[in-house]
């Protein structure tokens, strides 16, 4: 009989739901049985692209939020709401998990797991990179203002997959300093789909793919983006009205064709968007969701490797030129970008191992 495997994952945006789906095709090859609980897009993600699984839905739980940003203010003054929802999903977790027999349960940003019994409770694996992002932030001279806050949450992220889960896989793009045991260092995760592909000598087209969460980036055109020659601009995950060089698609999760395609990508800050653009090796225009810990650290990573830049929603136009300028220059450090293919393959391959040695850091 097949063994089967849980995937929790948080649905708000689909970077989580992604990542995970690359896992899961692995786990099917090998001969696993999957089964998903996840809400919002990711149920959406999910229902379209695995008809054959058994997807349950969560309630979702949002960040605050204050004219259209991310508010921790506002965050921690709806908690009460948040942890009535929270309830319901622990008790419909443990329900779940009382009728199925699962070899273990993977969990992506979702932390209801705390709430299983600790007796007879299947292997608990979390997938999360807090340590990273903990790490690189100690790293920074001056930390804004306005992530401050949500720096501190990255901590109390870390401290939680510390304590709960057996092993964490933890996608990093730089080496983590002094990894504890329980830590598995893997690249990052990228759909098998996408791949390098060869890159044009000059830009004729640039995908922007912003975040499908509550709070992705607003974005507008000018003339001077408009009325560049044989430059065509695609939007994925927004609606507007198609004109001149800009086609608008709406959201699209079968994205990989304009992937591969695109010259430039101008995309949030998520892990899992950063990690494909890795992958492709295309300059990157970033643009991290204000008050963000983990985007603004992504963002500067791209900097850092001189892959592409960092953005705001009010100076995305004279970076994007900016970019499109030096296009070589970007193109050139893209080439030489890292080595991830087969991350999705390898954090299979570790889970099955544990499932089947109980491998469990001592």
């Amino acid at each position: 009989m097949r063994k089967k495997i849980l995937f929790i994952i948080n649905g708000l945006g689909l970077g989580n739901s992604t990542r995970c789906s690359a896992i899961i095709d692995e786990l099917i090859n090998l001969n696993f049985e999957i089964d998903v609980i996840t809400s919002s897009n990711g149920t959406f993600y999910f229902n379209q692209i695995y008809p054959q699984l058994q997807v349950f839905n969560f309630k979702s739980i949002l960040y605050g939020q204050s004219k259209g940003q991310l508010s921790i203010l506002k965050t921690i003054l709806a908690l009460p709401a948040h942890l009535m929802k929270f309830l319901h999903n622990i008790s419909q977790l443990r329900t779940i998990v009382s009728k199925n027999s699962y070899a273990a349960i993977v969990f992506d940003s979702d932390y209801t797991a705390i709430g299983l019994p600790k007796n007879n409770r299947p292997l608990l694996i979390g997938l999360n990179n807090a340590a990273l992002i903990v790490q690189e932030g100690r790293k920074l001279q001056k930390i804004p203002k306005n992530i401050r806050l949500q720096f501190a949450i990255e901590h109390l992220d870390a401290w939680f997959h510390a304590g709960l889960p057996d092993i964490v896989l933890c996608p990093v793009y730089k080496p983590i300093l002094h990894p504890k045991p329980y830590l598995k260092l893997i690249p990052p995760i990228v759909r098998k789909k996408l791949s390098p592909s060869p890159p044009r000598d000059t830009v004729k087209n640039i995908l922007i793919m912003l975040s499908g969460s509550q709070f992705g980036s607003e974005i507008t055109f000018t003339e001077k983006l408009t009325d560049l020659a044989n430059l065509q601009i695609h939007v994925l995950g927004r609606n507007g009205p198609s004109y001149k060089n800009i086609r608008y698609h709406g959201k699209m999760f079968n994205n990989e064709m304009f992937l591969q395609l695109a010259d430039i990508l101008v995309i949030n800050g998520g892990f899992s968007a950063v990690s494909e653009a890795l992958l492709l090796g295309k300059p990157t225009l970033v643009i991290p969701i204000n008050n963000h810990a983990e985007q603004f650290v992504n963002a500067q990573f791209m900097e850092e490797i001189k892959m592409g830049l960092m953005a705001t929603e009010s100076n995305l136009e004279s970076k994007l030129l900016e970019l499109i300028e030096n296009y070589p220059m970007y193109l050139r450090q893209g080439v030489n970008s890292l080595e991830i293919k087969g991350s999705a393959q390898h954090a299979a391959k570790i889970i099955s191992q544990v499932i089947t040695d109980k491998d469990l850091p001592k």
